[in-house]
């Protein structure tokens, strides 16, 4: 398999678990999909994805949310570029840390997000996004080694 197929169909499902529609008391339990594919992306596949994929994938995501347009997109710009930034030693970190960092870039990404919306006069919970951070804190790992597992078996076949 071609690895820009490989970025394009994690991005599709990451995309798709991001919108997917759910009742509102779950949408605090659930992780962000989005961004998590996108830091996994940025770690792994820095070739084929980045900055500007990020930015076009949070583009998505506002245009089918209904949040104010662009952002989303600028929050998982600048928290794709923190990790871009740090990319060497957060892939050489333990699994734990690496997820704590994860959480940190994921919570960035809240923390921007949330505060253009509360700027423009929408009424959030933050509490909704800290518990989707630490939900994808503890889905990190999982994810990691799912996608890690699955790239280098398409890998060795192509």
């Amino acid at each position: 398999m071609h690895p820009l197929a490989f970025v394009s169909l994690c991005v599709l499902t990451g995309w798709v678990l991001t919108v997917v529609p759910l009742p509102h008391d779950f949408l605090m339990w659930w992780p962000a999909w989005a961004v998590l594919v996108q830091i996994w992306l940025a770690l792994n596949v820095g070739r084929y994805s980045g900055i500007i994929a990020a930015w076009l994938m949070g583009l998505c995501l506002d245009f089918l949310s209904g949040s104010p347009l662009g952002s989303q997109a600028f929050a998982m710009a600048l928290c794709i570029y923190g990790v871009t930034v740090f990319r060497l030693r957060i892939r050489n970190m333990h699994p734990v840390q690496q997820a704590l960092m994860v959480g940190l870039a994921t919570a960035v990404f809240f923390a921007v997000s949330l505060w253009i919306r509360v700027a423009l006069g929408h009424d959030l919970n933050p509490l909704a996004a800290l518990t989707s951070t630490a939900i994808s804190v503890v889905a990190w790992p999982l994810l990691s080694h799912a996608l890690n597992t699955l790239h280098l078996r398409l890998m060795r076949e192509a």
